[in-house]
């Protein structure tokens, strides 16, 4: 690797950790605008690989510090129907995922596929907070729709 190509990569992953930041705590999909940040920019996968790995995991342990202090606070955090519940929706969703595996990569990872996947959720988010209940929890059947 030459140096050019090196200062490339790490100004990219710079850029690519300042997008993650920004769009982490918004009700967007990070990870979609890490792909088309990359498509944008015609970076290596290896980067984006490398990138989003750390990126992610970093995320993961922001997140896990902040609600940390919410769920010690929260005595019905472990609540079993909270537990139950959203072993369901992973279960769902983790079945799902590999099952469609294939389909999901071709369609939601392309740069039309992202557009179409951030506009539907859009929508979803503003329906939802139109229609929106307050409601603590949620049964099994709402979990499997969710998962």
């Amino acid at each position: 690797m030459n140096n050019s190509s090196y200062i490339k990569d790490i100004w990219s992953g710079i850029f690519l950790g300042l997008i993650e930041g920004l769009t982490e705590f918004l009700p967007v999909s990070s990870t979609a605008h890490l792909i088309l940040a990359s498509k944008l920019l015609d970076l290596k996968q290896e980067l984006l690989v490398t990138n989003s790995i750390i990126v992610q995991a970093s995320s993961v342990a922001a997140l896990l510090i902040y609600f940390g202090r919410l769920v010690k606070s929260e005595e019905t955090f472990f609540d079993k129907h909270f537990l139950r519940n959203s072993l369901v929706c992973s279960g769902v969703f983790i079945s799902v995922a590999l099952a469609f595996e294939s389909v999901i990569k071709a369609a939601l990872f392309s740069v039309n596929g992202i557009i179409v996947g951030l506009t539907l959720g859009s929508i979803l988010m503003i329906v939802g907070t139109l229609f929106k209940r307050e409601r603590r929890y949620f049964g099994v059947q709402k979990s499997l729709l969710l998962g």
